[in-house]
């Protein structure tokens, strides 16, 4: 009797071979569930981010050209001066005055805390470029019709390239 009850806890001490590769695998596909989850997540969080930096910045554009015109009038010049075309909004370092400058690229970078276009001799940092910007200005005196779009390449998925555009209808408020 002896002998039956010894081996019977024998029997019974470990786990076989088959239990251990069925924990390894349920627990290998669980992982790799929650990291292809978490991955996504993070993708689609930056991919959110740069619509909202390139929604800011369309937006910028058009806050630039409207400035653009309010300094005009201050300065008694033509309100639409300079003011026709493809325009690359840009505040010039140190100082308040925004401009046209086409003296850029479409190229926006993260300059010191503030997005700005690139020069034409380039980029300071090529890399970090995410954005392109570009404002188009067009209509006439009266209405002015100003859209600046900034496009990117998809984080998800770089064969994706996306956009953001904002239009505003400026009028000539000094013709009234």
């Amino acid at each position: 009797m002896k002998s039956n009850l010894f081996k019977k806890q024998n029997i019974d001490k470990g786990y076989t071979l088959i239990e251990v590769i069925l924990v390894i695998a349920i627990t290998g596909v669980t992982f790799t569930t929650l990291y292809s989850l978490y991955a996504s997540t993070v993708k689609r969080s930056v991919d959110s981010r740069y619509e909202v930096i390139a929604s800011n910045l369309a937006q910028e554009g058009v806050e630039i050209v409207r400035n653009i015109r309010d300094e005009n009038v201050m300065l008694n010049r033509d309100i639409n001066d300079s003011l026709t075309g493809a325009c690359r909004p840009y505040f010039r370092e140190g100082t308040p005055n925004p401009e046209c400058d086409n003296n850029r690229k479409n190229e926006v970078e993260l300059e010191a805390g503030v997005y700005r276009n690139c020069s034409l001799a380039g980029c300071v940092n090529p890399d970090k470029v995410v954005f392109e910007r570009i404002c188009n200005i067009g209509g006439n005196i009266e209405r002015m019709v100003v859209t600046c779009t900034v496009s990117w390449d998809s984080f998800v998925n770089v064969a994706i390239s996306r956009s953001a555009d904002a239009t505003v209808t400026l009028s000539d408020w000094q013709s009234n």
